[in-house]
């Protein structure tokens, strides 16, 4: 299709309205994937480097990183009173 003026490709010969709708929400929907997936990647960077950090301080599943309550020694074993 030939244009003789910008107002002429505008009005893309009377069907602008479903045209740039058309045009529109694909760009919306593009635009929202996009978002998306960015958010998608973040979550998945966070819980891969929780797990990273677990694997390099791992603790005894009950309580700090040391221990029952974080304050025995490296073992988790309270010493000889």
């Amino acid at each position: 299709m030939n244009w003789h003026g910008m107002n002429e490709f505008i009005s893309m010969g009377g069907y602008a309205l479903y045209v740039w709708g058309a045009a529109g929400m694909t760009a919306l929907l593009v635009a929202g994937e996009v978002l998306a997936l960015r958010s998608r990647t973040k979550a998945i960077v966070r819980q891969h480097q929780r797990a990273l950090r677990r694997e390099r301080h791992p603790t005894d599943g009950i309580g700090g990183r040391n221990g029952k309550n974080g304050k025995n020694g490296k073992d988790g074993h309270e010493g000889k009173a």
